[in-house]
């Protein structure tokens, strides 16, 4: 825990705008000294209180992989443009749960499993 708030001081004022008007070039640079270069960032570390960076190359590589050309609606083969036009939402209805069973809810806001009214 001590090396968390270690780093949070440290990078606050590395990071975050002083009043004083001080000359870089006067300032000496902060430096974290660690026995263990990776201690930080290891997953074995029982201190560690965040995730490990993810991996994010998959995540465009998978849906083009798949056929996919994008990320939008329109990308999405699968569903037809009279599809994503039944599945529009007009702007004005409300839908209140409070006045409709959960499945008559469900049924407003999806119209299948792969919409939601509106997007």
């Amino acid at each position: 825990m001590n090396k968390f708030i270690l780093v949070c001081i440290i990078l606050s004022l590395e990071f975050c705008p002083s009043p004083k008007k001080n000359s870089i070039t006067n300032s000496a640079p902060l430096l974290l000294i660690s026995s263990s270069p990776t201690t930080l960032a290891s997953s074995n570390d029982p201190n560690q209180y965040t995730p490990n960076q993810s991996n994010w190359k998959t995540f465009e590589t998978k849906p083009m992989s798949a056929g996919n050309t994008g990320h939008d609606p329109d990308s999405v083969t699968w569903i037809t443009k009279a599809q994503w036009d039944a599945a529009k939402w007009d702007g004005t209805t409300i839908y209140d749960p409070t006045k409709m069973t959960s499945a008559q809810f469900f049924a407003a806001l999806c119209p299948s499993a792969d919409r939601v009214r509106g997007i």
